[in-house]
């Protein structure tokens, strides 16, 4: 199971990270890298807003146990809400993930599922699990806990902390020409009540891996049971030797601000995880909207 929780992860991590991508545009191109540029830059200057996930995963892992091979698909499932309160200093953050795992490795499937509170109140966090079914079950701590003092004791929390939370939202990296591969300008779009400029973004990996903007993200995570963090950034590598990533953004005419994003990771490779080598398929499929541009919130610790 924590191996199946490292790819998991990662897997978030990926699509979090990704909001960067190589050379050759065309001018109209360079014009409208950026102009998404300027919209996500304008979008981290927001005081306040609420964001809106839904997104797919799909895993097939093929192990080598003895004499025997074992084919393991996962799919997980999950959506979420989260209100972002930015600070001169950080950050505050209320949000709920629900999400089902359903894992098949030949005998059946199992599912297994849960839903995960998150409060982020001065560099602080908060994680309780709630409706946890199925192997889920059996490691879902009770009621609220302090990850940043006892996380490191929960299989649950000991793979994320606040800095990792932030360093991983996708719209935190730049977007420019040296990154970008290919922008396309598709007809507007109407969202939200107001007309959006609407794009298609294909990013260079390679540049990507080169870049070192996984550092900061992979820096900041928990230790994970078996693995150093250079082990989680050969990981990373490993995974996306090859991976293709696509970004659709819409941007607001009037406020220039992203509203929604679509975002496809396609990942065949093989990986070296634990000391055990393993094709790994992956589609990560995800949408973002966000609303609630600046308005007043009061973000709070819970009761312990």
């Amino acid at each position: 199971m924590k191996r199946i929780a490292v790819f998991v992860f990662v897997g978030l991590l990926l699509v979090g990270a990704l909001s960067v991508g190589a050379q050759g545009l065309s001018d109209g191109e360079k014009e409208a890298v950026a102009d998404v540029g300027a919209a996500f830059e304008a979008f981290l200057e927001l005081e306040t807003y609420t964001s809106v996930i839904e997104q797919t995963i799909t895993q097939n892992i093929t192990m080598e146990m003895g004499q025997q091979t074992v084919k393991l698909s996962n799919i997980i499932s999950q959506s979420g809400t989260s209100v972002i309160q930015n600070l001169e200093d950080g950050f505050n953050m209320e949000g709920k993930l629900e999400q089902l795992v359903s894992q098949d490795m030949g005998a059946g499937a199992q599912d297994m599922g849960w839903t995960l509170d998150l409060v982020i109140v001065d560099g602080v966090l908060y994680g309780r699990v709630d409706n946890a079914t199925g192997l889920f079950a059996t490691i879902a701590p009770e009621g609220w806990v302090n990850v940043n003092e006892d996380g490191a004791a929960s299989p649950i929390f000991a793979s994320i902390n606040a800095q990792m939370l932030q360093q991983t939202y996708g719209l935190s990296y730049p977007m420019n020409e040296e990154t970008v591969t290919s922008i396309t300008k598709l007809d507007t779009e109407e969202l939200d009540g107001q007309v959006m400029r609407v794009f298609d973004v294909d990013y260079d990996i390679n540049v990507l891996l080169e870049s070192g903007l996984f550092d900061a993200t992979l820096g900041s995570m928990n230790a994970q049971p078996g693995m150093t963090q250079q082990d989680m950034r050969d990981l990373v590598t490993q995974m996306m030797e090859g991976a293709d990533f696509q970004l659709k953004v819409w941007i607001g005419q009037d406020d220039g601000l992203v509203h929604r994003f679509e975002s496809t990771l396609l990942v065949d490779s093989t990986v070296t995880i634990q000391g055990m080598t393993l094709p790994l398929v992956m589609d990560v499929v995800s949408s973002v909207s966000f609303s609630g541009f600046n308005e007043p919130v009061e973000i709070t610790a819970p009761e312990m």
